[in-house]
């Protein structure tokens, strides 16, 4: 039975999974040297890059993801916050919109784009990408925590503190909604209210 760059794809996930990433990216290399036109091998070991930090090797391969298949959104928004991990903000705004117009629903692009547009201060842009990312996903409790935070920035405390309060209450992860709350008290003293 001959073996094909798929098979070494499936490989590769199964090792990533287990947490054998010098493995995964030994097999997703494999499936390259047979074809090199295999944007998903491209696509994943880019992925295990990222897991181990290696940010420039990661943005590597998903660009050569997207050369193999422009219409890969997710190869942009990993690439995307491959550049947000090297402070190269712009870049990562620029692969977020790109997987946003390729997917326009897609909710972790419109959050992350958002969060960057808050991060370079210009926050009414953040404000509204936040919000669609809160449209598509109304549970998006980490959305509503940053589009808060946007809005304090702007000094629109009670539009903040709507916000956060509703980044706890969609929450299901105890400790996120305990910082949250911690966060809330905050700005209620910053603000002179509890």
């Amino acid at each position: 039975m001959k073996i094909n760059s798929e098979d070494h794809n499936h490989k590769g996930l199964i090792y990533y999974r287990s947490g054998q990433y010098a493995a995964a990216l030994d097999e997703y290399t494999k499936a390259i040297d047979l074809n090199p036109n295999d944007h998903v091998a491209y696509y994943s070991r880019g992925f295990v890059h990222s897991r181990q930090g290696q940010w420039t090797k990661a943005i590597a391969d998903y660009s050569k993801a997207i050369k193999l298949n422009p219409d890969h959104a997710e190869a942009y928004y990993e690439r995307g916050f491959m550049y947000r991990m090297k402070r190269q903000y712009s870049s990562a705004i620029t692969d977020f919109s790109k997987a946003i117009s390729i997917n326009p629903l897609y909710s972790n692009a419109y959050y992350r784009r958002g969060y960057e547009y808050s991060r370079i201060g210009e926050y009414d842009k953040a404000i509204s990408d936040l919000s669609r990312a809160i449209e598509i996903n109304p549970r998006f409790a980490e959305a509503f925590f940053s589009r808060g935070l946007a809005y304090d920035k702007k000094g629109q405390f009670d539009e903040a503190i709507a916000d956060l309060k509703s980044a706890v209450a969609v929450s299901e992860t105890p400790s996120y909604i305990h910082s949250v709350n911690q966060f809330i008290g905050i700005i209620e003293r910053r603000h002179g209210q509890n």
